[in-house]
């Protein structure tokens, strides 16, 4: 993600609501961001590994604070990197996904065509509740401005 960091965290500090957020990036830990806006620096918010699971472990202990009837919009920004790629799928079997059933719009901002698909569609199963007419993934194969502007502009209405 460090190539396309700057362009992500501008197009995150123009779209994404500030109010009522709770943002947390990840690398090998978990970082909680609560001015909810991304400096351009990666190593400002860690930048370093990437483990995908103790992301969604942290996402969890957010959800734990949350009644069961709020209704929530995650938003997964990834290029699908891990420390472990050939564990990743069975770190995240263990996690226990949307367990209060709050109604949770979960969307998935897949960067560069190595993305793995797998990875959106697993989520989704795990903790989207919401809107049916969100798709499982936001895929930029190719990273541009352009790009991450048409993608922003079609998650919007689901802010």
């Amino acid at each position: 993600m460090a190539s396309h960091w700057a362009t992500v965290a501008k197009f995150w500090n123009e779209y994404i609501p500030k109010e009522n957020a709770h943002t947390i990036t990840f690398d090998d830990g978990v970082h909680h961001n609560p001015s909810n806006e991304l400096k351009p620096n990666i190593e400002a918010h860690g930048g370093g590994l990437t483990n995908i699971s103790k992301a969604f472990e942290a996402f969890e202990a957010y959800l734990e604070t949350c009644s069961a009837n709020e209704s929530l919009t995650a938003i997964f920004i990834s290029d699908g990197q891990d420390n472990n790629l050939s564990t990743l799928e069975s770190r995240c079997k263990k996690l226990r996904g949307n367990f209060k059933g709050n109604y949770l719009n979960f969307l998935c901002l897949g960067v560069q065509s190595g993305f793995p698909t797998f990875l959106s569609m697993y989520l989704r199963e795990k903790y989207h509740t919401g809107d049916a007419t969100i798709p499982a993934i936001f895929l930029i194969e190719y990273a541009s401005e352009k790009a991450f502007f048409n993608k922003f502009e079609s998650m919007k209405p689901y802010f």
